[in-house]
């Protein structure tokens, strides 16, 4: 019965799979063009840590333009890119309240 229902599903799709490992030059690459401006990162909105569960709820509608930020704390431990750090702070306004 379960293999019937999911070739039922699968009927018509194609599927792909590959591995990936990971490579930090890769990720100093990437590093370097966000801290120049040349990628900047899409942040949906801000959600506090008492608030996962809401944000969890966004990502599973499915329609969520940029990244859901979890914030855990007011200060982060190590430093962050300045570009960054603007970027999330205009995103933890309420989305009533006026700039």
């Amino acid at each position: 019965m379960a293999t019937a229902t999911l070739s039922a599903l699968l009927r018509g799709k194609r599927f792909a799979f590959m591995t990936v490992k990971p490579r930090g030059g890769d990720l100093e690459k990437i590093n370097a063009l966000v801290e120049t401006g040349k990628v900047r990162p899409v942040i949906g909105k801000v959600y506090p840590l008492e608030q996962i569960a809401d944000a969890h709820r966004e990502s599973e509608k499915g329609h969520v333009r940029g990244k859901l930020v979890i914030k855990i704390a007011e200060e982060a431990p190590v430093a962050a890119n300045k570009t960054s750090t603007r970027e999330l702070q205009s995103h933890d306004k309420p989305e009533d309240s006026p700039e």
